[in-house]
């Protein structure tokens, strides 16, 4: 399964930890959670050429660092940070200055909460 449909098919209520939805992704991916590359750098999923950074209720800059890293330093060719939220939040405004921050850095990102999803500000 592609990381778009993985996004999909995740809701609020699969999980509470961030390890369980790091779990969860990787299942429906086929992928690894907890991949340390490098000698040091952990990525949360890895599969396929694909990172994924998954946090649960961050603040608007966490993951972007590691996010940033795999692209970069690493050069995975598909990067993706992914923010979900276990309570009620705007997921179209935290989209949109997730993109913001996001643009022209080549990481895509998914933004989940109770009653929203958001890929890539669509």
């Amino acid at each position: 399964m592609d990381i778009i449909e993985a996004v999909r098919r995740i809701t609020v209520s699969t999980c509470q930890r961030e390890t369980c939805f790091q779990d969860y992704i990787a299942t429906l991916m086929n992928a690894r959670t907890r991949v340390v590359i490098n000698g040091g750098v952990e990525v949360d999923v890895y599969g396929n050429d694909i990172a994924i950074e998954i946090k649960v209720n961050p603040r608007i800059y966490d993951g972007i660092g590691q996010a940033l890293t795999y692209k970069r330093l690493l050069g995975i060719r598909e990067v993706w940070l992914i923010h979900i939220f276990t309570y009620r939040a705007d997921a179209q405004q935290w989209c949109k200055e997730l993109g913001k921050i996001l643009s022209g850095l080549g990481i895509d990102y998914a933004v989940i909460t109770p009653s929203h999803k958001c890929i890539n500000n669509e």
